[in-house]
């Protein structure tokens, strides 16, 4: 197919948290600014391989978005380790 590009997998959290950021056709300066943080932070926390927990909840929070984390088990049972808190 022509001009039909697939996105490249995300492998590390700082690509899911620039696909998180794309999905909302924000630049990392637009991103930079919700966060109150410079765009090279924004950069910086988009190139990690290792990013805090703290951090992807933060972001995530400033997209709109909840955070979950689930892991999937052999035999394809999920495990929820992390749950969105609820609001009262």
């Amino acid at each position: 197919m022509f001009g039909i590009t697939k996105p490249p997998p995300v492998t590390t959290p700082g690509q899911a948290l620039s696909a998180l950021r794309g999905a909302l056709g924000m630049t990392q300066e637009d991103f930079a600014t919700e966060l109150s943080m410079s765009q090279e932070n924004v950069s910086r926390i988009e190139r990690a391989t290792d990013v805090k927990m703290s951090t992807i909840q933060r972001l995530a929070k400033t997209a709109g978005a909840t955070l979950e984390l689930v892991a999937v088990m052999p035999g394809g049972r999920r495990v929820s380790l992390l749950k969105p808190a609820k609001h009262p």
